[in-house]
């Protein structure tokens, strides 16, 4: 009986099947191959594989087919399947079973706080500027217009129909409100037909839509006010502080030198 960590591959074409079985093999791994998702079940209904790899598009049944029908992860099965991933130099990340791959998790996520952060009044120059000084290459906004606004609507909405479907509860993200507006009222699409929450003039650089202002006009607490009068306050505090803090050195240098002043009590004695 075979000691040797076995893995299952399931690719519709040849060459990937080949290319992964020599790569594993030199590894230490036995390796098994199946073309389709209906190969791949049989093979795992008559024989017992440590890790499943699967390609996600392939004809009939896709990879995430075959996810859902496996069985839950073993803590073995996913030791194992970190030790391979960092073997071909990876980065090995463990995410819940849920819909997305996990960069589009992140960027869904990414995004669909810039949407809640305009529709809460904070200003589109804002919260784009916020997020490349957090560290982002491109703000919320102009990342939807670049994967295209009438995409996140088209995932939104089949999210919602697979979970009614299924009789599951649609576990809104409190934006389908914009999306709606941007894709079916306002037809701005974003980069892919020149307009979406930016403006793409043919002869010069794209610049926020200024029409934004009239559907999600700007909280003036949030736009001016609210982080100047906060910031004031914060001064206001800090002098206040300072003030004291001097005051109570003041006070006991003032002690110190009423102290020097007064006159030293000659010591009491016999013979005087």
């Amino acid at each position: 009986m075979s000691t040797k960590a076995r893995i299952l591959v399931v690719d519709d074409e040849r060459s990937m099947q080949e290319f992964l079985e020599i790569l594993l093999r030199r590894e230490g791994y036995d390796v098994s191959c199946a073309g389709d998702v209906e190969s791949a079940l049989l093979a795992l209904e008559s024989d017992d594989f440590d890790v499943v790899i699967s390609d996600l598009q392939m004809p009939g049944k896709t990879g995430l087919d075959l996810l859902h029908a496996l069985r839950e992860t073993s803590p073995e099965t996913l030791a194992r399947s970190m030790d391979f991933v960092q073997k071909i130099r990876k980065t090995p990340i463990v995410v819940n079973d849920s819909r997305g791959f996990f960069t589009s998790r992140v960027c869904g996520a990414f995004i669909s706080e810039g949407h809640r952060l305009l529709k809460e009044g904070v200003p589109a120059a804002m919260i784009e500027n916020c997020a490349r000084y957090a560290g982002m290459p491109v703000g919320p906004l102009s990342l939807n217009d670049e994967v295209a606004i009438d995409l996140s609507w088209k995932i939104m909405d089949q999210t919602r129909r697979d979970a009614e479907a299924s009789g599951h509860k649609y576990e809104s993200s409190g934006t389908e409100d914009i999306l709606e507006l941007m894709v079916k009222k306002l037809e701005r699409f974003g980069r892919k037909n020149g307009k979406g929450f930016y403006d793409y003039p043919a002869d010069g650089k794209k610049r926020l839509w200024p029409d934004l202002q009239k559907h999600f006009p700007a909280d003036p607490k949030l736009a001016y006010g609210e982080g100047e009068e906060k910031r004031a306050k914060e001064m206001q505090r800090e002098v206040a502080a300072e003030t004291k803090k001097a005051h109570e050195a003041d006070q006991k240098e003032r002690s110190k030198e009423h102290a020097s002043k007064e006159p030293k009590k000659k010591p009491s004695g016999v013979g005087q």
